[in-house]
């Protein structure tokens, strides 16, 4: 049920979400240096490693205000690498 319902909410909120979620978006990035995630999110992220944005939605405590800031933090490498 819940499965269901993170995969809701990621679909909801961004469709290119779902293409994102099939790549290792997490790779070479360093969850502390996010800016807008609390501490207690950090650490939980770093303990669990989660490989994409999918991932980290099924986290225990993960937020949807999170959830929108490693969205951003993952556009924005993105741009970068490609630019």
């Amino acid at each position: 049920m819940m499965e269901a319902l993170n995969y809701f909410f990621i679909s909801w909120v961004d469709p290119r979400l779902l293409m994102l979620t099939a790549a290792g978006t997490f790779a070479g990035i360093y969850i502390g240096a996010i800016p807008g995630l609390s501490d207690e999110m950090c650490q939980k992220l770093e303990r669990h490693r989660p490989a994409n944005l999918a991932q980290a939605a099924r986290l225990d405590g993960m937020t949807p205000a999170a959830l929108m800031v490693l969205l951003a933090h993952v556009k924005k490498s993105a741009r970068r690498q490609s630019a």
